[in-house]
């Protein structure tokens, strides 16, 4: 079974995922402040709840909450909000002791004014809080062809360098050299040495032969006589 994608992505995993078109952190500010990537943070929507704390006295204080919500039926905001590019800037330069209030935010990537939500009491966020949502993760890669991959050989050595794989590979030399040495002890009855062939008589200095010795004979008999 194959897990769904989630719909969001933390900042440190879209740097991850684009490394090889060499993303970073201050790549990431750039396109916030040219408005290139649209950022989003997530809404909780806890309606009434408590919360309890501890102070530095060792006392337990409890804070209840209370919403109330005045919605349409039928209407349903989405948890994940778009910001405008210039509240996304302000949150990666955050230091990590600093809150922003941001006091609009977006249901869709388009940030129009449809889809727009102010607050009086704008909420706070942090730096963390920033995440990239997966339809303008696609829209991105798609528009400025992000290269995910790296090349056939870069993955090939990766995974030999894998330590997870070297139980495998150890496996996988030891069959390689058992059928090489079958094959080598197979080798002599795959192709057996050639003999080599007797010489086979030349007719032609056989007879040259014996008439050179006829000859002398012929000559003695007809000097007898």
């Amino acid at each position: 079974m194959t897990v769904p994608e989630k719909d969001f992505f933390t900042l440190d995993e879209i740097v991850q995922r684009w490394s090889l078109a060499g993303m970073d952190h201050a790549t990431l500010l750039k396109l916030a402040a040219d408005d290139l990537l649209v950022f989003s943070v997530y809404i909780r929507d806890l309606g009434s709840h408590t919360q309890t704390e501890d102070t530095p006295d060792g006392v337990v204080t409890t804070a209840q909450t209370v919403a109330f919500s005045f919605r349409a039926q039928g209407h349903a905001r989405p948890p994940l909000q778009y910001l405008k590019a210039d509240d996304a800037r302000r949150l990666l330069e955050s230091k990590s002791n600093e809150r922003i209030a941001v006091r609009g935010h977006y249901s869709l990537p388009t940030r129009d004014r449809e889809s727009g939500l102010g607050h009086l009491q704008a909420p706070l966020f942090c730096r963390d809080d920033l995440l990239v949502s997966r339809i303008e993760r696609d829209r991105f890669e798609r528009q400025h062809r992000v290269r995910l991959r790296p090349p056939w050989f870069s993955r090939f050595w990766g995974w030999l360098s894998d330590q997870a794989n070297q139980r495998a590979l150890t496996m996988l030399s030891g069959w390689i050299a058992a059928i090489f040495a079958a094959l080598w002890a197979l080798l002599p009855s795959l192709y057996p040495n050639p003999t080599t062939p007797r010489a086979t008589p030349n007719p032609v200095v056989e007879r040259t032969t014996f008439s050179a010795l006829r000859v002398p004979a012929a000559t003695a008999h007809d000097h007898r006589h």
